[in-house]
This record gives C-alpha cells, structure tokens and sequence, in this order.
C-alpha cells in the first residue's frame, strides 16, 4: 500500500511540477482551400521583430521527405518585398530535428531591418500533412536565441504544412549511346596524336 501511495504521490507531483515554458512562436500559420482551382493555399505571418538585423533572414517550410534541390516547386508563390524564394535541402539534428527539402524564402540582402509582420504563401494542390514533425523554421543570421549550437534559429517546430512527399534528388543517368558518341568523337584526337609519336 505505501509503495502504491508513493507512486500516486510521485505522478502526482509530476503532473502538477511546471513545464518549462517556450516562447510564443513567432510565426502563425493558416490554410484555405479553393474548390474553384483546387488548390490549397498556405500563408505565413511571422513577427518581425523576433529578427535580428545582423545577417540574412531566412524562414522554411518541409515539403518533401527527402534532400531535393529540383522540386517539386508549388504552384504559386508570395513574399514580401526584399526576399526571394529557393528550395533548401540538408537537415540538423535534436533539439531542431529536420530534414529534407523546404520550400524557403530568404533574405536579398544582409543586415536588412524589418518591421511589423512578413506574410509568406505558397498555393499547391497537396492537402494538410498529419505528420507532426518538425516541419518549419525561422533563421535570423544576427540572432543569438536559439538552441546551443544553433543561435539564429529564433523558432522552429510544427505549423500547418502541406502533406509530405518522398522524392528523392534526381541522379545522372546518361542517354543511351553517349559513352559511343563520346569515344568516336576522341578518335580523330587519339588517331592525330597517335601519329604525331610515330613521325
């Protein structure tokens, strides 16, 4: 019985203890979807003043499972002014944990400031994902929150994102009959060399 009491006094305890907090993230997220087009379109608000105004800006969001710098790319796109829009690929471990390709949209220039709120969206026809991962991440070069190892990485964690794809990077294969294209192209070279030694 006092090994009963013990365990309940010990849960009790756990549950009630204070969880250590985590700033309010800095970026919230929404989705519309438009029957008309059938596209789902995600948009991004993110607080500007969680950025430093030292370095590049940079916010992501996960798309694919897999590190594809080629795409796929969504179908349309938005930013605000002085950012530009690329697809990243890589991965960092715990306590950041992602990996894959995001569709990313950084900074044109350094040390820029901004101010009030930035709104970033993407249109595409891939619903939302249910996979709780980590799937964003906002990196301020200037910044020095973030976990240890990783300052600049002012928020990250899960947001509403669209459904994962896994397609992995595409590979060099080339076309039948190049290796032959290319060796009747040396000969002429191999011939002229050849009897350049003979002479």
């Amino acid at each position: 019985m006092k090994r009963i009491l013990t365990i309940a006094g010990f849960a009790l305890a756990t549950l009630l203890a204070p969880t250590p907090a985590r700033a309010a993230s800095a970026v919230t997220g929404a989705v519309n979807y438009d029957a008309a087009t059938k596209l789902y379109t995600y948009t991004y608000t993110v607080d500007a003043s969680a950025l430093s105004s030292q370095g590049y800006v940079e916010f992501a969001i996960r798309e694919n499972l897999q590190a594809n710098w080629s795409g796929p790319m969504p179908s349309r796109w938005t930013q605000p002014d002085g950012f530009g829009f690329v697809i990243l690929a890589g991965g960092a471990p715990p306590p950041l944990s992602i990996s894959g390709s995001y569709w990313s949209w950084i900074s044109t220039e350094a040390n820029a400031t901004f101010v009030g709120n930035l709104v970033f969206s993407f249109s595409t026809t891939r619903g939302v994902s249910t996979d709780p991962a980590n799937n964003f991440f906002l990196f301020t070069g200037g910044g020095t929150s973030g976990p240890p190892g990783y300052e600049g990485f002012v928020d990250f964690g899960h947001i509403v994102g669209p459904s994962l794809v896994d397609i992995p990077a595409p590979t060099f294969v080339p076309e039948p009959g190049t290796g032959l294209l290319w060796s009747v192209g040396l000969l002429p070279v191999l011939w002229a060399v050849g009897r350049r030694r003979i002479s």
